[in-house]
C-alpha cells in the first residue's frame, strides 16, 4: 500500500479517504465505511499490534526527516 491520505474536520471525523488509506485502514482490521466515522472509532476496533508497527514506522521516518 502506498500513500494515503485522509482529511478530518475539527472534531475527527473523516470527510474524505484515499482509496490507498482505506486500503491501509483494512489491513489494520478496520472494516467500517471510513468516511463519516471518527478515526477514533474506526482505530478502536483495528488490530493494536499492526497499529503499534505502523506507528513506530511513522515516528522513525519523522526522526530521520528531523534530523536531515
Amino acid at each position: 500500500v502506498g500513500d494515503g491520505v485522509l482529511r478530518l474536520d475539527a472534531s475527527g471525523v473523516v470527510q474524505y479517504a484515499s482509496p490507498n488509506a482505506v486500503s491501509a485502514l483494512r489491513r489494520l482490521g478496520v472494516n467500517a465505511t471510513v468516511p463519516g466515522h471518527s478515526l477514533t472509532e474506526l482505530l478502536a476496533g483495528a488490530d493494536a499490534v499492526r497499529i503499534g508497527a505502523c506507528w513506530a514506522g511513522i515516528e522513525a521516518v519523522r526522526a530521520a526527516a528531523l534530523e536531515g
